[in-house]
């Protein structure tokens, strides 16, 4: 760089002449000055490019707070209405849960309404249809005991016109007879056949001893032990004080086919056993006999029958055995009953009294198919009562020689 050789004073405008080493120091000083300011200035720039960029860094951080805090702000007004929202929903939920539990309450509590309408009205039919029955039941009950009533009151009837006093007069007459009878009964008996046989049926037999001894708990049940000449099973006969009244044996038979020579050998055996009664039960009958018949001086009676023909027979044992105790000393009256006993119309009486029973257990049967349990109970209670009263009153009548008051119904004339 050339420099003019004159140089003006910038405050007086004086003009000097410079010589080439002033000029050369000029130029170093002026070097010097201007890489000084150059250096001054570059450090100002520096600085105030730091100061610029403090201050948009810091501008910068104000902007990105703001900002931030904007979206913070946005994001938290966002949550607020996604919670009210939310909430919104929530409440929403909880009136459909409110709706639906209220809703499940009404179907239980009509649920329970109708239920126990159901029931009232279950049990007010139940309730209808028990009374009736009972109603119904009560009438056939009321029926039966006066069917068997007046059955009793016609046995009674019928004995007391048999032992009037017209009646009396021919006991003397028969005694003798009797006594031939008696006789000639025993020889024919001990002439006849005497074989036995093996016992038929065990399971049947058993099954008669265990009714009878259930059914008759004063009477002795005994068994005939097998090789014994003799019937199955002897049933001793005791009134309400323990007294002997009658001997009933029995034969039981499990066969198919009946045998007629049965009747025979029974006969036979209660003529052994000084039985007043003899009864054969046999799982078959003879032709024409649908459930029991007096054949030939013996019962014979099928097992769905026996009980009630024995209940009868067993009362008539002790009714005659209170009036034999009654009449002890009048041999004539003796006479007159057996007489009586031994005559076609007792036999009538008895079977025509039977048959009664057998009619009216027909019928109860029908009905036990329904009321099977009941039915057997008051049946069983209807038949010790009947039994029961006639062979306690007829003991009392015994012991006091008729010192007690008479019951009409059952009194029997001396």
């Amino acid at each position: 760089m050339n420099f003019a050789s004159d140089i003006t004073c910038p405050k007086c405008s004086h003009q000097f002449s410079l010589s080439d080493e002033f000029q050369k120091n000029m130029e170093t000083e002026k070097k010097q000055v201007q890489e000084e300011a150059e250096k001054s200035a570059k450090e100002k720039y520096d600085k105030n490019l730091e100061k610029e960029k403090m201050h948009l860094w810091r501008k910068a951080q104000k902007i990105a707070q703001e900002k931030s805090e904007e979206k913070f702000s946005l994001q938290m007004k966002d949550l607020e209405n996604q919670n009210s929202e939310n909430q919104k929903k929530l409440e929403i939920s909880r009136q459909k849960e409110l709706d639906f539990l209220k809703k499940e309450r009404d179907l239980d509590e009509k649920s329970q309404n109708l239920e126990l309408e159901l029931e009232k009205k279950l049990s007010s039919e139940l309730s209808e249809f028990k009374n009736k029955l009972e109603e119904k039941q009560k009438k056939r009950e009321l029926e039966l005991e006066k069917k068997r009533s007046e059955e009793l009151n016609k046995v009674t009837e019928d004995l007391q016109k048999k032992f009037s006093e017209d009646h009396r007069l021919k006991l003397a007459e028969q005694e003798k007879k009797i006594d031939q009878m008696k006789k000639s009964l025993e020889e024919a008996q001990r002439r006849a056949d005497q074989g036995s046989m093996q016992i038929q049926g065990d399971v049947k037999e058993n099954d008669l001893r265990d009714m009878l001894s259930s059914e008759f708990l004063a009477d002795i049940i005994e068994d005939v032990p097998t090789g014994v000449r003799g019937a199955d099973i002897i049933q001793t006969v005791r009134n309400n004080l323990g007294q002997k009244s009658g001997v009933i044996i029995w034969e039981s038979k499990n066969t198919k086919v009946w045998t007629e020579g049965w009747i025979q050998k029974l006969k036979d055996d209660q003529a052994n056993l000084g039985a007043d009664i003899a009864i054969l039960v046999s799982k078959t009958l003879p032709e024409g006999v649908e459930q029991h018949q007096f054949r030939n001086g013996v019962w014979v009676v099928s097992y769905s029958f026996a009980l009630s023909l024995v209940q009868l027979l067993r009362f008539h044992i002790l009714e005659i055995n209170s009036m034999k105790i009654g009449l002890q000393g009048k041999d004539e009256k003796m006479n007159m009953l057996y007489e009586y006993l031994s005559s076609p119309q007792f036999k009538n009486r008895i079977e025509n009294i039977v048959d009664a029973f057998s009619t009216m257990k027909a019928d109860l049967d029908t009905e036990k198919r329904s009321f099977q349990k009941q039915w057997s109970r008051r049946e069983k209670q209807l038949e010790r009562v009947m039994m029961n009263t006639s062979g306690f009153y007829g003991d009392l009548q015994g012991i006091s020689g008729n010192a007690i008051q008479t019951v009409q119904s059952l009194e029997l004339p001396e």
